[in-house]
């Protein structure tokens, strides 16, 4: 945490900016940034200032945060809503995978034995595998839909154990074809 105690007037501040002009700070965490940024915005009773020793307040805390000047304003409008300047939850929300990697290890073990056929004939394979044959490892994988085999094609898991390879395909393009233009 920064001691600045001597820093008690909006004078003071301003001078200080003005001559630490190469000098540059930055705090620790971002737990520990935003609780100075508290403090000092509470010390200076930065709601009720004017507009320019706000500015002077907002270069301020910029300086000594590192933060970029969009980034301080949406802090101290934090603190203006809220009271405080507290860290977002960074809960985002995920869907749980339903296909472990041992049954993207089937999968891509059945596409090989059956020279990699279309969506519809490995879910029929995969479904006949456990239906009919019995087969408990099939048993999750057996319930597949044909677009996400496809997805799970594309995974980087699948593409690893699977050694399949296409050559390049030619693409005849037509020069000199004469013929009516179809409008």
């Amino acid at each position: 945490m920064m001691n600045d105690t001597q820093l008690t007037g909006i004078k003071e501040v301003e001078i200080f900016l003005t001559s630490s002009s190469g000098v540059e700070f930055s705090g620790q965490s971002h737990e520990e940034i935003y609780g100075w940024i508290n403090q000092t915005l509470k010390k200076f009773r930065y709601r009720k200032l004017v507009k320019k020793e706000k500015g002077i307040i907002k270069a301020y805390v910029h300086k000594m945060t590192g933060y970029s000047r969009s980034q301080t304003t949406r802090l101290i409008l934090q603190h203006i809503k809220k009271g405080a300047i507290k860290l977002g939850d960074q809960t985002r929300h995920s869907f749980s995978s339903l296909y472990a990697p041992y049954d993207i290890r089937l999968l891509a073990q059945t596409d090989e034995l059956h020279d990699f056929p279309n969506g519809a004939a490995v879910k029929a394979i995969l479904r006949r595998m456990s239906q009919v044959y019995g087969e408990k490892s099939y048993e999750t994988i057996s319930h597949i839909s044909v677009g996400h085999i496809y997805n799970l094609r594309r995974s980087v898991y699948y593409r690893r154990l699977t050694k399949k390879y296409e050559k390049t395909k030619p693409h005849v393009v037509a020069l000199g074809d004469r013929r009516k233009p179809e409008p």
